[in-house]
């Protein structure tokens, strides 16, 4: 109700469910935003991170917003093994420390829904995949940054 007349967009754009969705899993769990479509640049890489959040709980997330269309799946999300590794290279590059690693898929058809998957292991370890795979790359690629 009150969320739809704050913000600009026209309730019926077709991404309104999705957005609607969105916001009500944001207010209900995020404490407060600390990064939103933000550059970082870690030791020969760079990227931009969608969201680093601290969580009710205290705890600081990575998050990385991934749309997907379940028509096909019975409203399923699929959640992919190279996504925390993506996710730890964002927190690496961060210059904050974090917490945890989490995916946040929204359903890019209706019914609109939101799911979010915390990631198990620590950031460390997705990290230091991601590390062994950046050295894997530069070397095959000849680039050696200083």
């Amino acid at each position: 109700g009150a969320l739809k007349a704050t913000f600009p967009i026209p309730t019926t754009h077709p991404l309104f469910p999705q957005f609607d969705a969105y916001a009500e899993s944001y207010f209900k769990n995020v404490r407060r935003t600390l990064m939103v479509e933000q550059a970082v640049i870690g030791q020969g890489y760079a990227g931009r991170v969608d969201h680093v959040a601290e969580m009710m709980d205290g705890k600081v997330l990575c998050l990385d917003i991934k749309s997907q269309d379940t028509t096909k799946k019975k409203g399923k999300f699929t959640y992919y093994d190279q996504w925390p590794i993506q996710l730890a290279a964002y927190a690496g590059a961060c210059k904050i420390p974090i917490d945890g690693l989490m995916s946040v898929a929204v359903s890019a058809n209706l019914p609109a829904v939101v799911e979010t998957k915390l990631w198990e292991r620590p950031v460390e370890y997705y990290h230091d995949i991601f590390l062994g795979l950046l050295k894997f790359w530069q070397h095959s690629n000849s680039y050696f940054p200083e």
